[in-house]
């Protein structure tokens, strides 16, 4: 996805844990982002007391992760893929989405 960059194109992960785990705390998520030298916004996500499920999971209708999710330039979903996502899939519609005004 690297490649896009200079035509503009925006990665952002967002954590989410399940269940209430040690792994949730921002203190590990800001660790883990260092070690591996992301380029890209990482953000926390949120969950409401007594949930199991996170915000964006809950958004996304989903239990699987990581889970790739594509939004075009007017916000609409385009795209999204479990862990078995085909990349050769994400990358054809990322490209036709950069020509997309």
């Amino acid at each position: 996805m690297e490649k896009f960059g200079a035509q503009g194109l925006q990665v952002v992960s967002v954590h989410c844990a399940f269940h209430k785990t040690d792994d949730q705390a921002a203190d590990k998520v800001r660790a883990y982002v260092a070690e591996k030298k992301l380029a890209f916004p990482v953000g926390l996500d949120a969950r409401k007391d007594g949930d199991d499920a996170t915000s964006t999971l809950r958004l996304y209708k989903t239990e699987k992760l990581p889970l790739l999710v594509v939004i075009d330039k007017k916000g609409v979903v385009r795209f999204t893929a479990d862990e078995t996502a085909d990349e050769e899939k994400a990358t054809a519609l990322i490209e036709q989405l950069m020509k997309e005004e």
